[in-house]
C-alpha cells in the first residue's frame, strides 16, 4: 500500500483537485439538464478551508485552501504546514472557463517529502531543497512550460495539463448537483505530482452527518484510480469535508467559510 495515496488524493482533490473531459462534453451535459441556461457559467466554491491530515491518528500535517474570484478568472492557494510550521504553498491561476493560466509551487522539499511522500515526477527534484516552479499555460494546447529552482540549480519542465476545466475542485460542484449523473470517469490533472491520470467517481445518496466542520447534508463519493480506492464526503457545493482512504490516513476540515 502506498502510504502517500490518502495524501496524494485529498491534493488532487482538495487543489487542489476538476476534470479533464473533453469541453464540449460538459457543454453538452450541461445542457441536457438545464444548467446551461443562456451561456456557460462554471463556477468554484469560493472561500477558505482548513484540513488536518492525520496518520494513525497523529495529525502529520495542515493545509489551507484558498479560492477567490479576481474579475473574470479565479486565484487557488493552497498552503501547507507541519509541526515545524510552514511548508509552502501552490497557487493556481484559472481562466473564465477554469481553465489552468498559470502555475506557481514553492515547497520545502525535504519536508514536504516527511510528511506527505513522493509524489510524481517531483521526488527528485523535491529532495534537493528548496523547490521553485512556476509558468503559464497555452489555452490551445493545454501545456505550461514551468521553469524554476533547486537550491541553486535551475530546472524546466513541460506539463501536459489539458484543456478546459481540468481541476478537481471544478468537478465537484457538477457532481453534487447531478449533473454528470451517478457515474463518471475524467481526466484529472494534480499540481504536485505534475501529471494527469483517469479517474473514476460515483456518486451517492445524500446524507446527515457531523464533521469536525459541523452537522450538515453530504454526499459520498468513491473515487477509484490506479486500482485504488478514496471515500470522499462533499457539501452541496462541492467542497471536500473528509477523505479516507485505504490504511490509517485521514484528511478532515476543521473549518469551512
Amino acid at each position: 500500500m502506498d502510504p502517500t495515496l490518502p495524501a496524494r488524493r485529498w491534493l488532487d482533490a482538495a487543489w487542489l483537485l476538476g476534470f479533464g473531459v473533453v469541453f464540449l462534453f460538459v457543454v453538452r451535459e450541461l445542457r441536457a439538464t438545464g444548467a446551461l441556461g443562456g451561456g456557460l457559467a462554471l463556477e468554484l466554491p469560493g472561500g477558505t478551508q482548513r484540513f488536518v491530515l492525520r496518520r494513525g491518528g497523529r495529525p502529520v500535517a495542515r493545509l489551507v485552501e484558498e479560492t477567490h474570484r479576481v474579475g473574470k478568472e479565479w486565484l487557488l492557494a493552497h498552503r501547507v504546514a507541519d509541526e515545524q510550521g510552514a511548508i509552502g504553498e501552490v497557487r493556481l491561476r484559472l481562466r473564465s472557463d477554469l481553465s489552468v493560466a498559470s502555475i506557481r509551487l514553492d515547497l520545502d522539499g525535504p519536508r514536504f517529502l516527511r510528511a506527505f511522500g513522493p509524489v510524481g515526477r517531483l521526488p527528485p527534484l523535491l529532495a534537493g531543497g528548496r523547490f521553485t516552479l512556476k509558468g503559464t499555460c497555452e489555452l490551445e494546447t493545454g501545456h505550461c512550460q514551468l521553469e524554476g529552482r533547486v537550491g541553486r540549480r535551475r530546472v524546466s519542465e513541460l506539463v501536459e495539463v489539458g484543456r478546459g476545466p481540468v481541476l478537481a475542485v471544478a468537478v465537484r460542484p457538477l457532481l453534487v448537483r447531478g449533473v454528470l449523473g451517478r457515474q463518471v470517469e475524467l481526466a484529472l490533472f494534480d499540481p504536485l505530482s505534475l501529471a494527469r491520470r483517469n479517474v473514476r467517481l460515483e456518486l451517492g445518496l445524500r446524507q446527515r452527518r457531523r464533521f469536525a466542520a459541523g452537522e450538515v447534508d453530504v454526499w459520498p463519493v468513491r473515487e477509484e484510480a490506479e486500482g485504488r480506492s478514496v471515500r470522499l464526503w462533499l457539501d452541496a457545493r462541492g467542497r471536500l469535508l473528509r477523505a479516507e482512504g485505504p490504511g490509517d490516513e485521514l484528511v478532515e476540515a476543521e473549518e469551512v467559510r
